[in-house]
Formats: structure tokens, sequence, C-alpha cells
């Protein structure tokens, strides 16, 4: 006869094994994610121009602080020594591709930033990696 709170020794060796499975596929999917997104940062990093990946840098390494798109355009011509109508063409592709926020014509006044996507891809750019020898 059990007595009530006494652990079934069976029960918890069971429940022990199959935490242990689960430990172990978790940590194999979780390398086989930064795998994945590993490569797919770095081909997507692939497409992108040499002044788009300096401008990338530039706006990661300054945080920006609330400069509209306008005011960026003029302080990264003079700090990347770049013409406005390149810097502007080229912030427009970023903007396209999802890599900073701006505002726009319907949508004034927003400070530019760096999406998640584009935080991934300056982290590739730099040769940031995630450790996952660790997991």
């Amino acid at each position: 006869m059990r007595w009530e709170g006494e652990v079934d020794k069976e029960q918890y060796r069971k429940v022990m094994e199959n935490l242990e499975e689960l430990q172990e596929s978790l940590t194999l999917q979780y390398k086989e994610f930064y795998t994945v997104r590993e490569v797919l940062i770095a081909s997507a990093s692939a497409s992108f121009t040499q002044k788009q990946r300096n401008i990338l840098r530039w706006l990661a390494e300054n945080r920006l602080e609330g400069l509209v798109y306008t005011v960026l355009i003029d302080r990264l011509s003079v700090n990347l020594d770049i013409p406005k109508s390149t810097i502007r063409w080229n912030l427009r592709g970023l903007r396209e591709s999802g890599l900073i926020m701006a505002g726009d014509r319907e949508h004034k006044g927003i400070p530019v930033r760096l999406t998640v996507t584009g935080e991934l891809i300056v982290e590739h750019l730099s040769g940031l990696r995630v450790d996952t020898e660790h997991i």
C-alpha cells in the first residue's frame, strides 16, 4: 500500500527519461534552426550592394536617436561621403526590403530604425554569430 505523497519510482524514472529525450530533441532543433537562420541571412546579405551594407553598419553603430528620413539622408551623405541621391536610392531599397522602418510621403516624421531583420543582417555583416556550441 502506498501512502499519499509517496513517489512511484518506476513512473518517476519514465518521466525523467522522457524529459531527457525531449531536451535532446529541443537541442537538436535549436541548432538546426540557427543553422537555417544563418544560411538565410547569408543568402539575403549577398544581394545587397556594398553601399547598402555600409549604410546598415552605420545605422547600427550610430543608433539614430530619432532621426527622420530626410535628416538621415543628409547625415549619411556627409559621414559616408556619398551623394544624397545615392543615399536616398539605397535607403529606399533597404526600406522596401524590410530592413529599416522610416516615414514616407503619407507618414512623415517617423524616425528611421533598423527592423529585427535589419539587425540580424547587420549581425551577419559584422561577423557576429550565435554560438550554439554550448547547447
